[in-house]
């Protein structure tokens, strides 16, 4: 499950302007032109595949108040996470440069994301299924970012842990793996100007993750909410799997299109 940056926490980064789910006014951006690929990191010492859902947003809450109030930083470090179950949390999420690969560099030329495990924790199918989903969201935003590395190839550091860097590594990084029992949901249509209610804001959530939406998540289909799906629909129909008007309404044809894109990613 791909989670929203409100479902595991409420506070904002310092200095920003604006609330939305991946990108902040006032914060240092990544630039396409510079971006190459992913660091994956670990919490470190210990076991934690046993955590729930539940103990995974309390543990990265706790994160996010140690990285702001002890270590400085305008925000928690990483930019995603896998969960032990293969669950995604945009953190930082795609659009603002990280704090956790080392130097101001790193951070600017790799997104940083964190594998909610330890040294002692095994790279379980679900763990592999959450790094190939994560990474081809990552690529979807950012196509040129498709160079990887461990955390110990930035830094002298242990992490991200022998078995995720064998894994990284190998052939079978490159290989999309597939989870038949996870289904990807989308808000029922119609939706258009006007209307107000839990579907537009479930829409808003992911278009914000996408980039595509970039104001308040507040329920309300405005024009700006039309202006997000229309952008939206041009890449929907630019991957070839919506072929109707570029008009910002979410209609069947739009809500099919964006399930089948969805569903194109590893799952």
């Amino acid at each position: 499950m791909i989670y929203n940056r409100s479902d595991w926490t409420k506070v904002l980064p310092k200095n920003a302007t604006e609330d939305t789910e991946d990108e902040y006014d006032g914060l240092p951006n990544f630039n396409s032109l510079e971006l190459q690929g992913i660091v994956w990191h670990y919490i470190g010492n210990g076991k934690f595949n046993h955590y729930t859902p539940e103990q995974v947003r309390s543990t990265l809450k706790r994160f996010q108040l140690i990285d702001m109030e002890t270590k400085g930083y305008s925000d928690i470090m990483y930019n995603m996470c896998v969960a032990p179950n293969g669950d995604i949390y945009p953190l930082r999420g795609l659009i603002n440069k990280g704090a956790a690969n080392g130097t101001s560099l790193t951070n600017s030329l790799w997104l940083s994301v964190l594998q909610f495990m330890g040294a002692d924790d095994p790279l379980s199918n679900e763990r592999i299924v959450g790094m190939q989903q994560c990474k081809q969201i990552i690529t979807a935003r950012w196509p040129k970012a498709t160079q990887v590395r461990g955390h110990r190839e930035m830094r002298a550091t242990s992490c991200p842990g022998l078995e995720t860097m064998t894994y990284i590594h190998s052939p079978n990084y490159e290989i999309p793996v597939s989870n038949p029992t996870q289904t990807i949901k989308v808000p029922m249509p119609p939706l258009n100007l006007g209307d107000r209610n839990n579907k537009v804001l479930e829409l808003q959530g992911i278009m914000a993750f996408w980039g595509w939406y970039k104001a308040s998540q507040d329920g309300s289909y405005g024009p700006i909410t039309k202006w997000a799906v229309a952008e939206m629909q041009k890449v929907l129909t630019k991957d070839c799997v919506y072929s109707g008007m570029v008009n910002g309404i979410y209609d069947e044809l739009t809500a099919s299109a964006l399930k089948q894109w969805l569903e194109n990613m590893p799952k």
